[in-house]
């Protein structure tokens, strides 16, 4: 990626990027940022990474938290329950609940609520998705 930095006055504002996209995924952003009417792309783009950068940067910050854990996985892996059920009882002191659902012949969805240090729960949604199987995992966490 080739960069510098947009100033005004000697501070520093923006970042210019260039980037290399597939094609077919560059038309469908485009498509979507304009029925949504971002007035640029540059703005539709900083909004992405901000949303990539809170779904995906599961950092704690040491506070009492609610976090929904939802996944996919592949329920003919082997052991595959098992491995998950073992993981809900390993922390079954913070799980408030969890819900089971059969999404078609070879996928389920589990959502897990937890309440807990955020630490505790970014630990269980990273050993979730570690398992051989589980194809998605997607946290949420909302702090009391």
């Amino acid at each position: 990626m080739n960069s510098n930095m947009l100033s005004v006055n000697g501070k520093k504002y923006v970042k210019r990027i260039s980037l290399s996209i597939d094609k077919d995924l560059f038309e469908k952003f485009d498509s979507l940022i304009r029925s949504k009417a971002y007035s640029n792309r540059s703005k539709a783009i900083a909004d992405a990474l901000k949303y990539y950068l809170e779904n995906y940067s599961w950092e704690s910050k040491g506070k009492d938290a609610f976090g929904v854990i939802s996944l996919v996985y592949d329920h003919n892996k082997s052991r595959i329950l098992d491995k998950l059920v073992d993981l809900q009882h390993k922390f079954n002191n913070f799980i408030i609940s969890s819900n089971h659902v059969h999404i078609n012949e070879k996928y389920c969805l589990e959502t897990v609520l937890i309440r807990a240090k955020d630490s505790v729960i970014i630990d269980l949604a990273s050993k979730f998705q570690s398992l051989k199987g589980v194809e998605k995992v997607k946290l949420l966490l909302f702090f009391a």
